[in-house]
């Protein structure tokens, strides 16, 4: 080991601040708000709340980890604690809080299936070179990961290119302007639609399953979920499919309600909650990358909204909204 490096034991460098604090449910999370609320999630960000009281008491900056997925995060703003599965860490020794970050990041922790992660990470160590040393490291590795987020950001701009494409080849697929053959979505399904499982926390059976920031953001996140408990094993038909298109149920916000996506893998250990429904595409009638383009073009995102406000006043019931929708078109496979 160089001159100066030290290798201490997990908890002998960071302690684990995350009692003492509020913890919203994601049911709970505004999409905008004063103060931002930080959970195990991809994102770093996945909702808002309003209310100080729930603002995160350790001293800033901190770093998160996702019991169940292993995400970390560094988190230098004032943030609200996510309900399941968050830890919030400070260093006990004096260190660079980015560095420890990076350093943690990188270790290859086991994957514990249904299991918590956090004694996984409890039993590693922790190396750690001169403080000066340790700011130089983490200032490379933040310039590394600026690139990658310029990186990130051009590819979103070409995702948006790829959008005004598909307008321009295909037209609204609301208005349909070209005229081309259409069908009504519910003619899209090969099966009923479907319920999720409803979670409960008597249940004896422990099982993964997904949370709505799964399919609410501007792509499907095969890591957030969750374990769960439920009374009974849940049926095939309700773990994580590729053949299904997963739509948020809404839970009484407008701006979620249809928010969808295909997953990006199957995933038979996980199931999907009852806070969303599963549509079985049928393949033969359209291809899921030119409905996924359809559903989040901005024309049926208003018409999915106006439906949603007149369905009886609920944002929460998919189900309800399908059977309303015999004037939203959707284009057939070329």
């Amino acid at each position: 080991m160089k001159a100066g490096w030290v290798k201490l034991p997990f908890v002998e460098a960071i302690v684990d601040q995350s009692g003492g604090n509020i913890k919203t449910p994601q049911s709970e999370f505004l999409t905008s708000g004063r103060f931002a609320v930080v959970d195990q999630g991809k994102n770093l960000i996945s909702g808002y709340v309003d209310k100080e009281s729930r603002l995160c008491k350790a001293s800033l900056p901190v770093i998160v980890f996702g019991d169940h997925t292993r995400c970390f995060k560094f988190v230098d703003f004032p943030f609200c604690m996510g309900a399941d599965g968050v830890k919030v860490l400070r260093s006990k020794v004096e260190a660079d809080v980015k560095y420890l970050f990076y350093y943690l990041r990188q270790l290859n922790l086991p994957d514990g299936g249904y299991d918590r992660h956090f004694k996984y990470l409890k039993r590693s160590h922790i190396l750690l070179p001169p403080l000066e040393e340790q700011h130089r490291i983490a200032g490379i590795l933040d310039r590394a990961q600026y690139l990658i987020s310029k990186r990130r950001e051009a590819i979103a701009q070409l995702d948006t290119l790829t959008q005004a494409f598909f307008f321009e080849m295909f037209g609204d697929p609301v208005t349909n302007p070209k005229g081309w053959p259409s069908i009504y979505f519910k003619d899209l399904l090969s099966m009923p639609l479907r319920n999720g499982v409803s979670l409960s926390n008597t249940g004896k059976v422990t099982s993964k399953v997904l949370t709505l920031s799964a399919i609410t953001g501007n792509a499907f996140d095969e890591t957030a979920w969750k374990t769960s408990t439920f009374q009974s094993v849940p049926p095939i038909t309700q773990r994580v499919d590729q053949s299904d298109f997963l739509v948020c149920r809404g839970n009484g916000n407008i701006q979620l309600v249809g928010k969808g996506y295909f997953p990006t893998q199957q995933m038979p250990e996980v199931t999907f909650p009852d806070t969303m429904i599963a549509a079985r595409i049928s393949p033969e009638l359209i291809e899921r990358q030119f409905l996924q383009h359809i559903w989040n073009s901005s024309a049926v995102r208003r018409q999915l909204e106006t439906l949603a406000r007149t369905t009886n006043g609920t944002f929460n019931s998919l189900s309800r909204l399908f059977r309303y929708r015999k004037n939203l078109p959707v284009a057939s496979k070329l």
